[in-house]
């Protein structure tokens, strides 16, 4: 009897927690009910940015089944990393084919200056975090400096879907 009471506390406890992680996602992260590829919250882009780029990501996604979206805050907050809050976001929103797992998220939080490049676990094999991390620093961040977001974010890319090929 005193196994079947504590198996069914553990169960209930793991069954709580997983589910209160889940709540908590829901009401924290941001909900992409059109799933948009780029879900721009901090209205960084104009109608015609946002076009371009969309249909940039829609074409590639086409031609070699990669999955990428980009997403545009004002505040990362509760998050204190933004790798961890870019991941929370792309498995909430299902980003990338579960098998090969072929997804990438950029998220830029505009007010607390901070950006990151979440990748799926295929993807990152290509993608590596180093890799990304050198197109933040070497493309991002000096045209994030002059304001000029849109180039920076079109070369970013370029420059991600020259380097990563369809698995």
């Amino acid at each position: 009897m005193r196994i079947i009471l504590i198996t069914f506390i553990v169960v209930f406890t793991c069954f709580f927690s997983c589910k209160s992680k889940e709540i908590q996602h829901s009401t924290i992260l941001p909900k992409n009910i059109n799933q948009e590829v780029l879900h721009d919250l901090a209205s960084v882009f104009t109608v015609s940015e946002k076009q371009h780029l969309t249909n940039k990501i829609i074409t590639y996604e086409a031609r070699t089944t990669n999955e990428i979206a980009i997403l545009t805050v004002d505040s990362i907050s509760p998050y204190q990393n933004p790798l961890e809050y870019a991941t929370d976001v792309a498995i909430f929103w299902g980003i990338g084919k579960k098998k090969p797992n072929n997804g990438l998220l950029l998220l830029f939080s505009m007010s607390d200056r901070q950006m990151a490049i979440a990748t799926g676990n295929v993807t990152e094999k290509i993608l590596a975090d180093e890799i990304c991390q050198e197109f933040i620093n070497t493309i991002l961040i000096p045209k994030f400096k002059t304001d000029d977001y849109f180039e920076g974010v079109n070369i970013c890319l370029d420059t991600i879907m020259n380097t990563w090929k369809s698995p």
